[in-house]
């Protein structure tokens, strides 16, 4: 974990400079949004990655079938931001904040079988959901200007979880007449034994539209360094879409 940490002191000493800079450049706001995030979490062990979708089918003597099928898929939740933009130009500004926001992921497994004298079914799930606080610095550069103005935007971004949880569903029945169904959950904070493993960083694309003091943006972050846990690492993928306003604090000169 040393390279997390170094990761981690230049990510704070990048945020205070950066705040230095800036903190008398001209055109300043106050920039709140919220909206929905989209979080596919991978999962590696031993530098491979785990749990690919796959699907398997199988066609037996007398018409018997089987299928199985597992894969990951991703959690919807939400995201709410907090940040400041400071303008250095017309077309460039930098702009440090805090986002709340949901990330995570849906295992899912399913298995059938079917002949002339006797059927199964089962499934099972396991939902991972993590509400975690990132701290991003990103670098606004503007494609037009005007009333109207369209954005990209690029940076980097630090994060910890926060909260979260597991939840593991499982049920079946067979053609016999036996069914089950079983569900647990289980708090993310019994997951992490000491609190660098639930850091992570990485990278931020954006775009973006203004109009006036309203703003609609998307944004892509892409992780580098993972979260830890049971001894396999999570590294995530997230796509947010959200609307903002914003509130100017100080006007160009």
């Amino acid at each position: 974990m040393k390279t997390g940490n170094t990761f981690t002191k230049r990510s704070l000493q990048l945020a205070l400079a950066v705040a230095a800079f800036s903190f008398n450049t001209s055109a300043q706001s106050l920039n709140i949004s919220g909206g929905v995030n989209i979080g596919q979490t991978h999962i590696y062990e031993g530098g491979e990655r785990l749990y690919q979708d796959y699907s398997e089918s199988y066609t037996g003597p007398g018409g018997s079938s089987s299928t199985t099928e597992y894969g990951l898929k991703p959690v919807i939740g939400y995201n709410a931001a907090l940040a400041y933009e400071f303008n250095i130009s017309e077309r460039f500004a930098i702009v440090p904040g805090f986002k709340l926001s949901t990330k995570g992921y849906k295992l899912e497994y399913k298995s059938e079988y079917t002949s002339s004298t006797y059927s199964y079914s089962e499934k099972e799930s396991q939902a991972l959901r993590m509400n975690v606080l990132d701290i991003p610095i990103n670098f606004k550069f503007g494609i037009t200007t005007g009333d109207v103005k369209v954005y990209a935007q690029t940076g980097v971004y630090f994060g910890m979880v926060l909260f979260g949880n597991v939840t593991y569903k499982a049920e079946g029945e067979d053609s016999d007449g036996y069914n089950y169904k079983a569900e647990d959950r289980e708090s993310i904070n019994d997951m992490y034994d000491d609190a660098k493993d639930r850091m992570n960083a990485g990278l931020t694309l954006g775009a973006g539209v203004e109009f006036k003091n309203f703003f609609l943006e998307a944004n892509y972050n892409a992780g580098l360094l993972s979260f830890n846990t049971d001894n396999v690492s999570l590294i995530n993928h997230d796509v947010g879409v959200s609307v903002g306003y914003k509130i100017k604090t100080k006007k160009s000169k």
